[in-house]
């Protein structure tokens, strides 16, 4: 079973320890998504984390004051992601520590096509489906003759929610003849892939064979993810 933990680290003297809580918040809430008190041996979970935790867990058994100061959620979900904020207190005081979770799923398809038109010109679509969060979708134009490819900053991106709470992401524009390479030399397309608040990147690059622009329309180059509904999470840390 995919599960993801989130730790509340602290080191309480046993002088302080007395009247020690624990809390954990999701977003701005004012309720605790997670409440722990050591001397009452009591937790309540409630919100986006009720019936998700896995309640055995203790990342410090021998501890009577930090054994469940972290959170094993099971199954997670994108539903998940946000900003977590942990809240330890006792009579010596308080501190909170906070930091933004990401769930994400990874594209299930990513496709690069483009289509010769009448005119000479050639729309070029950039698809990617199935994500979340929303992607950062980055056409860029090059040449066979071995010009770095340029970003392209006016194509037009369109994002389609989806039921399960993903998305599908476009990003297309049309090059007139003008705009191609000439003299012998071909227009090589790229586009790149990036999911805000993760590590997750991919590019989209032709093969040889499909650099060279034809007139048989559609020529799609596709890479597929092996796992639709895998998700990953990654926690960044305090700026």
């Amino acid at each position: 079973m995919f599960h993801l933990r989130c730790c509340c680290n602290y080191v309480m003297r046993a002088e302080n320890a007395r009247d020690t809580l624990v809390k954990w918040f999701f977003e701005d809430n004012l309720e605790p998504v997670y409440q722990w008190i050591p001397e009452l041996n009591n937790r309540h979970t409630s919100g986006v984390l009720k019936n998700r935790l896995d309640l055995d867990f203790a990342v410090n058994p021998v501890d009577a004051y930090s054994r469940f100061r972290a959170l094993r959620i099971q199954k997670p979900s994108t539903e998940l992601s946000g900003k977590y904020t942990c809240l330890v207190s006792s009579l010596a005081g308080q501190d909170t520590r906070e930091q933004v979770m990401t769930v994400f799923v990874p594209a299930n398809e990513f496709e690069l096509s483009y289509t010769e038109l009448n005119d000479a010109s050639v729309n070029v679509t950039c698809e990617a489906q199935g994500l979340f969060p929303p992607p950062v979708l980055k056409l860029y134009l090059g040449s066979s003759a071995g010009s770095p490819p340029l970003l392209v900053t006016d194509a037009i991106s369109h994002f389609k929610p989806k039921y399960s709470g993903a998305y599908d992401a476009y990003l297309y524009r049309t090059f007139s003849a003008s705009e191609l390479a000439k003299n012998g030399a071909s227009s090589v397309f790229e586009c790149s892939l990036e999911l805000p608040g993760t590590n997750y990147a991919k590019v989209q690059k032709p093969s040889k064979e499909q650099i060279k622009l034809v007139n048989a329309g559609m020529v799609p180059v596709r890479m597929h993810e092996n796992d639709v509904y895998e998700h990953a999470w990654q926690a960044l840390k305090d700026a």
